[in-house]
C-alpha cells in the first residue's frame, strides 16, 4: 500500500487515474482497521502515521520548508508540532559536538 502512495507525488493523497490504483479514504481506514484488530493493536490512527513520517522525515534532514511542503501545511508552526526528534538523535546531535578544538581566540574575533 505504501507504494501506491509514494507513486502519487503529484498533489493527491490517493493514486487515482488512468492506469492507478485508486482508494477512496474509507477504504483505506476500514482497511487499516481490520490489521490493527488482527495484529491486537489498539489506540492507533491512520492520522498517527502523518506524525511519524514528518518525524523520520526531519531526523533525515529534510529542510523544514520543504517538509512543510510535503505535509500540506500553511504555516510552518504546524510542520513542527508534527515533526518530533527522537531522545537517540538528539543524544547523537549532543555527542556530535566538539569542545576545546580550534584556535581560542577565534570565539572573540
Amino acid at each position: 500500500m505504501l507504494a501506491l502512495f509514494k507513486s502519487s507525488a503529484e498533489g493527491s493523497t490517493l493514486p487515482s487515474g488512468p492506469g492507478k490504483v485508486g482508494f477512496k479514504p474509507n477504504q483505506v481506514s476500514m482497511a487499516l482497521r481490520r490489521v490493527l484488530k488482527r495484529a491486537s493493536i489498539e489506540d492507533f490512527r491512520l492520522h498517527d502515521l502523518k506524525h511519524t513520517f514528518a518525524s523520520y522525515q526531519a531526523m533525515n534532514g529534510t529542510p523544514n520548508r520543504g517538509l512543510q511542503t510535503l505535509l500540506g501545511h500553511k504555516d510552518i508552526r504546524m510542520t513542527m508540532r508534527y515533526s518530533h526528534l527522537s531522545n537517540a538523535y538528539l543524544k547523537d546531535a549532543v555527542d556530535r559536538v566538539v569542545l576545546g578544538r580550534g584556535d581560542a581566540n577565534s570565539a572573540t574575533s
